[in-house]
């Protein structure tokens, strides 16, 4: 029984805890924000001229959008006056994601937590316990 009592208390401090770090997650994801749902990359390549710059090594370079339009995934080239908004927006995006996933972790832990707590503490009437030298 004290063992029980003990597992039981370790696991409420447990739930408490988690409670904790599930509402500041939860506050994460549903903050409300702007996002840009794709990565933001550098690309660097060569265009296949022989007398270009970039036969020599100096390779072109160009900041790429990559997301899903519909069920297809595609790219875009992002101008110069727009790329610092859009790499914002897409770290965004990265933070939002990085807490979603935390946050089912977080979930999955409590489920489990909640499912030990019920174990150390749940009593089934219909078994009979016998005390220690005594009768019944």
């Amino acid at each position: 029984m004290i063992k029980t009592a003990r597992s039981a208390s370790v696991l409420r401090k447990r739930l408490s805890d988690l409670a904790v770090e599930i509402h500041a997650l939860v506050r994460q994801v549903v903050e409300p924000r702007v996002m840009f749902r794709g990565t933001v990359y550098l690309s660097r390549q060569r265009c296949g001229k022989t007398g270009c710059r970039c036969a020599q090594g100096d390779l072109h370079q160009a900041w790429i959008a990559s997301m899903s339009i519909g069920t297809k995934r595609t790219t875009r080239s992002v101008p110069p006056p727009i790329l610092d908004r859009v790499r914002e927006l897409a770290a965004t995006y990265a933070r939002f994601r990085a807490a979603r996933i935390k946050l089912r972790k977080a979930l999955a832990t409590l489920d489990r937590a909640m499912r030990g707590l019920e174990t150390a503490v749940a009593k089934n009437p219909f078994v009979e316990t016998r005390q220690k030298g005594g009768r019944r």
